[in-house]
Order: C-alpha cells, then structure tokens, then sequence
C-alpha cells in the first residue's frame, strides 16, 4: 500500500501496523529474503527500516544461509531472533534436458574447440549484475584459449548497445543476447567450462545452484560467500579488477571439472523433499 500523503515515518509506521493486524486477524506474515534491499532502490535506507520492521513483527524469516542471516542482523540492527531460519535454496537438477543436437548447435555457432576454455555468464542482464568488470577484467586477460559467453536478455538498451560494441572489439566475446528458451539452457551450460557471476549485493541466487546442478566450477566475488556455498572447493573468488584478471590468467580447464564435479556432489544435496518439510515447519 502506498500513501502519498505521508512522510517516510508514518509509512513505516502504518507498514508495521499492517503486519499488526494480519497477525492479530490469525494470518501468519512469513518472509523469505533474497536482497538486502531491492537491487535499483530509490531510497535504500527507507527500505532497510521498512524492512527491520518487518522481520521484528513478522512470524518467521526464512534465508537460505546461516551467513546470510547474520547479514541482515548486521545490516539491520537486529539481535540474533528465534524466528529467522536458514533453509537452503533446491537444486534444479532434472529441470533441463539437454538436446545434443542443440549442443553441437552451439559449439558450431560460437566457434568452440575443445582446447578453448568457456567462461559462462547466463541469465538477465541487468546493471547490478557486475558484467562490467567481467568484461573489462577479460579483455585485459590475453589468452587467445578462453572464450567469454554472455547469454541472456538485456533490460537496458544501452547495455545491448554497450555489449554488441565489445563484442566487435575483441572476437573472443561471444553474443547470444535475447530470452533463453527451456530446451537451450542445458546446452549453454554443456559448451562451458566455468560460470561467471559477477553480481553484487545479492544474499541468494538460482543462477548458482542451476550453474552447481550442471557440475560447473564458479567464478563470484568474495561479497557471495555470503550464499553459503559452494566455498573454496567449488568456487574462485576475487576481490577486484586486479584480482579476477590473475583467476582467469591462472584457469586450468581440469582444475575446473574437479570443483565443477564438487559443485554436482552439492547439489544433489539441495534436496526438495527436506527443504520443503523444512520450510511447512516454519510456516507451521
């Protein structure tokens, strides 16, 4: 609900006591958070109160790690709360299958060899998603094995813009910008040999699963070892510009499949069936 007319103090205010009423009515107001605020938000700190507000008069809260409970408490202000819990995100194994046909399609399309090394970003392309960097750390990396792969639909006309002019300048860097069809997500993982997920300020992601779930090796910044997984075994962090530019130089296509084999073992882990109990308890 949005009121116009009031300042930023009596909409929180009136937020609360919506959740208030729910509950005094016998609904339960359970929240599951992915961001710490929206990822394009106008008023960051607006939201950060609204949001306190809501983990302290809601039922429960669920994470999908114990770092990034700990996170939000930070973030927050809030002490340590019974009533947040920490169940993990499920894998999306069995959710795509691969066409082979669609498979050779790709290596045909995007000229890969089996000695080149694929780096894999998948997904919406929005601003806070970091692809900036991952550009930038990749066309100072001159390598002529690697391969950089970008598939997904843009959300700003001046990234499609910004992404087919890169693209010219340095032929390794590979366009397939445009929603990806089911029957074709199998098949972009299968051509990779690691994802890259240079993202910022996010406390969960389904791209990290999907990528763990095709037995992919990761390439994410250190702010994601607040997902919980995978760690050190399956994932190579970097802290900056300098820092991702020495990961790519240093990439060895079998160190890869060994963390990308590591990442399948997680994520056969992340089953539904317990998550599920899990998350009808809370609710409960």
């Amino acid at each position: 609900m949005e009121w116009q007319f009031l300042d930023k103090a009596s909409e929180i205010a009136f937020f609360a006591l919506d959740i208030l009423v729910c509950r005094a009515r016998g609904i339960a107001v359970v929240w599951t958070v992915h961001n710490l605020v929206e990822h394009e938000s106008s008023d960051p700190q607006t939201e950060i109160s609204a949001r306190r507000i809501l983990v302290r008069f809601g039922n429960a809260v669920i994470c999908h790690s114990r770092e990034a409970i700990d996170t939000i408490l930070s973030c927050y202000r809030l002490p340590e709360l019974d009533k947040i819990k920490a169940i993990p995100h499920g894998n999306y194994l069995n959710s795509y299958s691969e066409d082979p046909r669609i498979t050779q399609r790709f290596h045909n399309k995007f000229q890969v060899e089996n000695e080149n090394i694929v780096l894999l970003f998948f997904g919406g392309i929005r601003r806070y998603k970091g692809l900036g960097v991952l550009v930038e750390a990749f066309k100072d990396v001159d390598d002529a094995r690697q391969r950089l792969l970008i598939a997904g639909k843009p959300f700003e006309n001046d990234i499609e813009e910004w992404l087919t002019g890169v693209s010219a300048s340095d032929p390794r860097i590979r366009l397939s910008l445009g929603f990806v069809p089911d029957e074709q997500v199998a098949s972009f993982f299968r051509i990779a040999d690691v994802v890259v997920l240079p993202f910022q300020a996010t406390l969960t992601s389904g791209s990290v699963i999907l990528a763990m779930g095709f037995g992919k090796c990761l390439v994410l910044p250190e702010e994601a070892r607040v997902l919980g997984l995978p760690g050190d075994e399956g994932a190579l962090y970097y802290k900056d510009l300098e820092s991702l530019c020495t990961l790519l130089r240093d990439m060895s296509k079998d160190r890869l499949a060994e963390m990308g084999a590591y990442n399948r073992e997680v994520a056969e882990s992340l089953d539904w069936t317990e998550i599920a109990r899990s998350t009808a308890e809370t609710y409960a």
